[in-house]
């Protein structure tokens, strides 16, 4: 049952400075031309330059799945295939699995494609009963990483700002600035 869940992930927002320094020394990559065979099942992985593409990490706090699909690449324009792709990968029946979905595009900016690919992975998630967190649009590329030793999410962005401790914003706020849709699950937290 999901009511078992004991662990909770955190989801960071950091510059792109502190996420170089934390994710390219210990994280597997996901590259281009990112499709699910580009995907990785690690203890920790990270991915970059994450514009109109969608990426979804899966994690049950030992090890993550993350995929960071491109909307225009024709290798993804079938969505099942992605779909058995991750209910192949992942322990349906593991009460600890959780998620998170950042990216997309809104039409205006990117064409169709881009939402819809990032609805897709929510609707799959809420029919496989697997809690997510969702952090959609917003200008600018984004980087995302899972680290395993501290169960957390980097979001990173250049808009990410680090001024003096005085002037920080909250860190939801500063998810607020990065994306259109900012829906944080109820097991997960944000914070610095």
């Amino acid at each position: 049952m999901i009511n078992n869940i004991s662990f909770t992930s955190a989801i960071r927002p950091v510059t792109v400075n502190q996420f170089m320094n934390s994710a390219r020394m210990s994280c597997k990559s996901v590259d281009y031309p990112w499709t699910i065979r580009e995907s990785v099942l690690s203890e920790n992985a990270y991915t970059t330059n994450v514009m109109d593409c969608t990426v979804c990490g899966i994690t049950d706090g030992s090890k993550v799945l993350m995929m960071h699909i491109c909307p225009t690449n024709e290798m993804n324009k079938n969505f099942s295939k992605i779909s058995k792709f991750i209910k192949d990968k992942i322990s349906q029946m593991n009460p600890e699995l959780q998620a998170v979905v950042i990216g997309g595009k809104p039409a205006y900016t990117h064409g169709k494609e881009s939402y819809a690919l990032f609805d897709k992975f929510t609707n799959l998630l809420t029919d496989l009963k697997i809690p997510f967190s969702k952090l959609k649009g917003g200008m600018g590329e984004k980087h995302v990483a899972y680290i395993r030793n501290s169960d957390e999410w980097l979001v990173a962005s250049q808009m990410v700002e680090r001024p003096q401790p005085y002037q920080l914003k909250s860190p939801e706020k500063e998810l607020n600035k990065l994306f259109n849709e900012v829906d944080i699950s109820e097991l997960d937290e944000v914070r610095w």
